[in-house]
């Protein structure tokens, strides 16, 4: 059977009665059935997070349920969870929500907007290491990791192990925290960067091989971003010019003469580990929003 699920809300409220009504037609009666198959994915609508008053607006409440949801869904099951209607309505709204989104292994679904663009670039280029199945949460993770920062980051929900061929990879997503405690849609400028680093207890057995620092691109304000051509260009320099709509000559719309509108793809650093009585300690480098570093061991 193929389930897609669609909800409105928090995917742990809904009682087992409404699984049993919703699965019965496929022979599935629980939600564990059904979120077993690779074929089902999930729709929840955690919406209005850009509204004062919604249980939303707050982002501490948003890193607690989307951490939530992955562990009842994602973690124990496989079902992918993919949000809707989140779009905060600003562009550094949804860079710190898109860096929440990374880090729980929720996806997007919501209209394209500024800060949206470099976290499903992110999404679409390390997707392997994000969403696979067999990516796990390691708990407690602070008994293996110490992180230090010069801002606040949450970090220690978002640690996880996956297996690849003749080791593992250790990887640690640093999401630097709102400095509003609600979703504030004018600020009009990037927050400070955020450095540090991060000392991992090499698990018996391992070595590090390589260490790496992965983060999107920072959406920077451009032309008019109304006209969806203003973006950060990644490329060489473009050329986009007002010219008559042809289909109404009385209006006129941005058009791409020369250049290229390609933009620069996230960012991967490989970084130096010092390795010291069976710790690996490695420096991050400046990340506004979000930083994954991966430990890659090998036996």
């Amino acid at each position: 059977p193929h389930f897609g699920v669609w909800i409105n809300g928090s995917v742990r409220l809904w009682k087992q009665s409404f699984w049993i009504r919703f699965g019965n037609g496929g022979g599935m009666t629980t939600a564990k059935e059904q979120f077993s198959t690779p074929q089902t994915g999930l729709l929840i609508e955690h919406r209005r997070h850009d509204r004062p008053g919604s249980q939303f607006n707050n982002w501490q409440r948003c890193h607690d349920v989307y951490t939530a949801e992955r562990d009842w869904v994602t973690q124990p099951w496989g079902a992918p969870i993919i949000a809707g209607y989140t779009t905060p309505w600003n562009w550094r709204a949804e860079s710190h929500l898109a860096a929440l989104l990374l880090a729980t292994q929720i996806r997007p679904a919501n209209c394209h907007q500024e800060g949206s663009w470099p976290m499903t670039q992110f999404m679409t280029r390390y997707s392997s290491i994000l969403w696979r199945r067999d990516i796990k949460v390691i708990p407690e993770p602070e008994k293996m990791l110490a992180v230090e920062t010069t801002r606040p980051v949450w970090w220690k929900r978002f640690v996880y192990r996956r297996p690849v061929k003749g080791g593992e990879d250790i990887l640690v997503h640093m999401v630097s925290i709102p400095d509003t405690e609600n979703v504030v849609i004018i600020q009009k400028d990037n927050p400070a960067a955020t450095t540090g680093k991060v000392m991992l207890t090499v698990p018996a057995g391992r070595k590090v091989r390589k260490v790496y620092a992965l983060q999107p691109r920072i959406y920077r304000p451009g032309v008019d971003s109304k006209t969806g051509i203003g973006l950060d260009v990644g490329g060489a320099p473009a050329t986009v010019v007002r010219e008559p709509d042809p289909k109404d000559p009385a209006k006129k719309v941005w058009v791409h003469r020369t250049g290229s509108l390609c933009r620069g793809g996230p960012s991967q650093v490989e970084l130096k580990a010092v390795v010291n009585n069976g710790k690996a300690t490695v420096e991050v480098p400046e990340f506004v929003y979000h930083a994954l570093i991966v430990f890659r061991l090998e036996e």
